[in-house]
């Protein structure tokens, strides 16, 4: 499912300890993710976007709706894939 949303020459910027990572290790870490928490939800808070740019404001939650995550991100898209990545969230997924 990511490679059809994600260029295969994927960058995230503002991945762990601030350094960029591709679309490899963006699949890694959301598929590990979610093989943890199977049940999670993702709700949409706030989505905006303009020409070849999107923010979306999600939080995650649990299915007794228990806040997990929840993160900002700006994508910029190319092509009709998400090519880039910015990323700020409260890291206490568990």
């Amino acid at each position: 499912l990511i490679s059809h949303y994600f260029s295969a020459d994927f960058v995230g910027h503002g991945g762990p300890d601030n350094h960029d990572y591709g679309f490899t290790d963006f699949r890694r870490v959301v598929g590990s993710q979610f093989e943890r928490n199977p049940r999670v939800r993702l709700h949409v808070k706030h989505l905006v976007g303009e020409g070849d740019t999107s923010v979306v404001h999600v939080v995650l939650r649990n299915p007794g709706g228990e806040h997990l995550y929840e993160y900002l991100s700006l994508y910029k898209v190319v092509d009709g894939k998400i090519q880039e990545r910015w990323a700020y969230g409260d890291r206490n997924f568990p």
